[in-house]
């Protein structure tokens, strides 16, 4: 497996951009509200990763102070980090898409409002898991003394 690229990332970015317009092109007036809690998954997301990427770094270079992980576990967490930094690659696409959708409504649509605010969450949401993934993926690779 090889490591998450920034064109791997910017290739999410896009794909969830492209569609997000086109669904919201056609489907925003029907669609439902949007919740406030919508982001809440991803920042947890993010945080058991950033947890599990001090463990998995700690033992990787083997800090005494560390419990051993098989090394099976590892890969599955660089595999974990590498699946959430292009997942949130896509989500970063779509939330920059619903911005685009309701920037023009902001004054005048009470639910644009809402939305907007939504869209920021989840844009901030995502961007923390993107992160989260990253380091997760680099604290699984074996340092090279």
């Amino acid at each position: 497996m090889r490591k998450t690229s920034v064109t791997d990332i910017v290739v999410g970015f896009a794909l969830g951009l492209v569609v997000a317009l086109l669904i919201l092109r056609s489907q925003y007036e029907s669609m439902p509200p949007l919740s406030y809690f919508t982001p809440v998954p991803l920042v947890a997301l993010a945080a058991v990763e950033f947890v599990l990427a001090r463990r998995i770094r700690g033992a990787v270079g083997h800090d005494p102070e560390t419990k051993l992980i098989p090394a099976i576990a590892v890969a599955r967490s660089a595999a974990l980090g590498k699946a959430s930094a292009l997942t949130a690659g896509i989500v970063l696409g779509a939330s920059v898409a619903l911005l685009l959708r309701v920037g023009s409504e902001l004054s005048t649509v009470t639910a644009a409002q809402h939305d907007a605010i939504v869209a920021v969450l989840t844009l901030i949401a995502a961007a923390s898991l993107l992160a989260a993934g990253l380091v997760l993926e680099h604290s699984a690779l074996i340092p090279p003394d």
